[in-house]
């Protein structure tokens, strides 16, 4: 440290500051070392009035040590003031590097001190200027700069951090707020390269120091609003380098102190470890596996942590343990998978050698699930979701093969069918199915009665049983109800329906890339996580209502159903189908 560097000077009426200019190993702009006296009943005062104005590197010392600043002794206490904008931010954060010249009694006296200010502090361990909040914003930085260098458009990239990961503002509106100089200094200044980024964005930022235009020229958050495109972008590929970052830095930072960070400065849920665990350590590292293969670039080469996580099968909720530890409740309905954790349940439809055909016990297990996910007062939404290629080919014409008469299939309809479907239309939860691949006959009807439905873009949709001499009972019914004609052509035709036209004509909501489905589980539950309990009791209450309504016009769809089982078409069909022969029809 070089003392003709240190200069006296008095910033917003406070003695006692020494400010220290181009110290290169820290960063590129000022440094305030604030000698205080920590008994001085104008202590919090003092710091006030700084907080007010001033962000940047903040070493406080007690004021009796203040003669061991030398070349020789620099005292290594700092107290980094990272984000401090009352445009974005709720609480300002302060990072404390104990040395080797204050105590653990001294420590915690100015981080009380600072806590009665109202600032947050992580305490950084093991290691002497790591600027570890700094390196977790530059991450983020650059996962979004090397997006942008793949053809997106900030403000896209901003609104998949808004609108689906629920934080309050954007990578670039935070820069454009940071000041993009600044940003680019403190990459210099950490020892980080700086990111590859477009011809007319360095000139926005090399001619725009004073924030005027920068990367997207607002401030206010209210200029984001959610677009189609944002489901263009995986969000693996926004958070997975900045969870690669925490994970490695966990050994200078306390977990708790990282995700307080997050939900605190970017209005988050969830921390950073939570929400790892949550969108599962496996998807993460085989997202950074992908994309370091890719692009050669260590933000994405998976760290030693998050390798040993997965070996270990520490994968987060999916297993019961990750960064935290996690005690799901697991139940076995014959074919259906129970899992309850995180507030919501996961109901598994697990045949995939029949495709998750919908048998006596697969009708009934979804019944039972349903009734266990309702009576928990821990679940606030269900997810469901079928194992292997197929959400489900629909019901098991094996099963219906059984069928002698219409008296067989209307007893049917009374045990298994008009139980679940009443189970489904009475639950006070939201109902939301993850499609990926085949989503026929029954299978394509049981998403028009949940609440939300995604699927993936290689999902196929129909309701053929038609071809068998059935009929769609569901689809006939409360499908019409809530989907009009458009639902006629297919419930005549038998046709297949690709997933976007399936979102078209409103069977589907939200049609995604196969490799998002697992985020989207996690974007959903915790989007409904964020509402009132009681809001969305009761307005599942009305939705319920209003499905009831046309609970007699589906009883008479399945009465015909019935009168269908007993025809020898339906008999022939049965059996030509299971043979893979041609059906000939009699129209008897």
């Amino acid at each position: 440290m070089n003392k003709n560097s240190v200069k006296n000077e008095q910033i917003a009426g406070l003695n006692h500051i020494n400010i220290i200019e181009n110290i290169n190993d820290i960063m590129p702009a000022e440094i305030i070392f604030f000698f205080i006296n920590l008994e001085d009943n104008n202590a919090v005062e003092m710091l006030n009035k700084l907080k007010s104005s001033f962000h940047g590197t903040l070493c406080i010392i007690p004021e009796n040590l203040k003669t061991l600043l030398s070349e020789e002794n620099p005292i290594d206490l700092s107290g980094l003031n990272i984000i401090n904008f009352p445009e974005l931010t709720f609480t300002p954060f302060t990072e404390l590097l104990p040395g080797k010249y204050i105590g653990h009694k001294k420590t915690h006296e100015i981080i009380n001190l600072l806590k009665e200010i109202g600032y947050n502090t992580v305490l950084i361990k093991n290691v002497s200027g790591i600027n570890v909040l700094d390196r977790f914003q530059a991450n983020f930085f650059s996962s979004g700069i090397q997006l942008i260098n793949n053809g997106f458009d900030k403000k896209t990239i901003d609104g998949v951090l808004k609108f689906r990961f629920g934080f309050t503002h954007g990578i670039f509106q935070l820069m454009d707020v940071f000041g993009i100089d600044k940003v680019f200094g403190r990459y210099a200044s950490l020892g980080l390269n700086i990111p590859d980024i477009p011809e007319n964005m360095y000139n926005a930022y090399h001619h725009n120091k004073d924030m005027i235009n920068g990367f997207r020229n607002y401030i206010d958050r209210t200029s984001l609003i959610p677009e189609d495109d944002i489901y263009d972008i995986n969000p693996y590929d926004v958070i997975s380098p900045v969870i690669n970052l925490a994970s490695f830095l966990v050994k200078y930072v306390k977990p708790a102190d990282l995700d307080m960070f997050l939900k605190q400065d970017y209005g988050s849920q969830k921390g950073i470890f939570s929400m790892a665990d949550s969108i599962g350590i496996n998807n993460i590292v085989e997202n950074l596996d992908k994309n370091y293969k890719k692009y050669r670039l260590n933000l994405y080469k998976p760290c030693g942590k998050l390798l040993k996580m997965v070996n270990k099968k520490n994968l987060g909720t999916l297993t019961g343990t990750g960064f935290y530890k996690y005690n799901p409740e697991i139940m076995d309905f014959g074919p259906v998978k129970y899992r309850s954790v995180d507030n919501y349940a996961h109901i598994l439809m697990d045949r995939p050698e029949t495709l998750n055909a919908l048998n006596d016990q697969m009708w009934e297990g979804l019944r039972l699930a349903l009734e266990r996910a309702n009576s928990d007062d821990n679940v606030l939404s269900i997810i469901i979701t079928g194992s292997g290629r197929a959400f489900s080919s629909g019901d098991d014409i094996r099963m219906m093969e059984n069928w002698q008469d219409s008296i067989d299939a209307s007893l049917w309809l009374d045990h298994y069918a008009n139980p679940l479907i009443d189970e489904i239309n009475s639950t006070n939860k939201p109902i939301i199915s993850i499609v990926d691949g085949i989503a026929f006959g029954g299978g394509c009807e049981l998403n028009m009665l949940f609440d939300i439905v995604i699927a993936s873009d290689r999902s196929v949709f129909s309701v053929p049983e038609g071809l068998i001499g059935a009929l769609p009972p569901i689809a006939s019914s409360h499908g019409i109800s809530l989907m009009g004609r458009r639902l006629f052509r297919y419930l005549l035709t038998s046709e297949w329906i690709n997933a976007r036209t399936a979102r078209d004509i409103g069977i589907v909501d939200l049609v995604v890339p196969a490799e998002q489905l697992p985020f989207m589980i996690y974007e959903f539950t915790e989007k409904i996580r964020r509402n009132s309990p009681m809001s969305i009791k009761n307005t599942k209450k009305i939705i319920n209502e209003y499905k009831i309504k046309f609970r007699d016009l589906e009883r008479l769809a399945g009465n015909y159903l019935a009168i269908n089982a007993s025809s020898q078409d339906f008999k022939n069909a049965q059996r030509a189908f299971i043979n893979k022969e041609k059906i000939k029809w009699r129209g008897k």
